[in-house]
């Protein structure tokens, strides 16, 4: 998770990492890009999501905390 201080610096972070993924030869499986211009850019690349935020909408949906909160599946634990 990472915030941004406008929607134009949300989608350059977001376009940024999506595009460095790619030339690792990573896609996401799924995309929230239509959420751009709403503050809030979400990549999900399997075992990794990837959250760009304008920093009021980080705060209000606190999701650090929420992770923070769930216990660890012993199953995905090497």
């Amino acid at each position: 998770m990472c915030s941004g201080t406008s929607d134009t610096h949300v989608n350059a972070i977001a376009e940024r990492v999506e595009e460095k993924m790619r030339l690792s030869g990573l896609r996401p499986l799924r995309s929230e890009v239509g959420a751009r211009a709403g503050g809030w850019v979400l990549y999900d690349y399997g075992d990794v999501l990837f959250h760009v935020m304008l920093e009021e909408k980080r705060q209000f949906y606190d999701l650090e905390a929420l992770w923070r909160t769930i216990q660890a599946d012993p199953n995905l634990i090497d």
